[in-house]
């Protein structure tokens, strides 16, 4: 596991998974079962598409109209960060090659406001159960 997310880790509540050496099969048939994934713009977050996994997709230097889910928007969300970072001119800024280095000085994703993502994680879950209880 990279060290980086061991801190984020411990804060998962029951129910949560964290996968770190999966084979691309044994990742999609975990995401298949998911309730809802919490992705970045990754091939985990298109293999939940792929699955047909509701799923939250947070974007930073891509352009979700490029890079983003292709599945239904009404159960693939997109949020986009919508503050660019100090040194880049826009948002989306396109870059893909930053170093481990340069990370914390390009924190667009991590500005995505906590509230927001839980909020269209429990919209989309609770769609979902409105059309499974009609």
């Amino acid at each position: 596991m990279w060290p980086g997310l061991i801190p984020s880790a411990q804060g998962i509540s029951q129910g949560a998974a964290l996968v770190t050496d999966a084979s691309v099969g044994q990742l999609a048939a975990l995401l298949e079962r998911a309730s809802c994934v919490l992705t970045v713009d990754n091939g985990p977050g298109h293999l939940a598409v792929a699955q047909d996994t509701l799923s939250v997709h947070l974007f930073g230097p891509t352009d979700p109209h490029i890079f983003g889910p292709w599945g239904d928007p009404q159960r693939h969300r997109v949020i986009a960060a919508t503050t660019p970072c100090p040194g880049c001119s826009i948002i989306p800024c396109g870059r893909l090659d930053f170093s481990a280095e340069e990370l914390s000085d390009h924190p667009c994703v991590r500005l995505i406001r906590e509230q927001q993502v839980l909020e269209t994680a429990r919209e989309l879950l609770q769609q979902a159960q409105a059309q499974i209880s009609t």
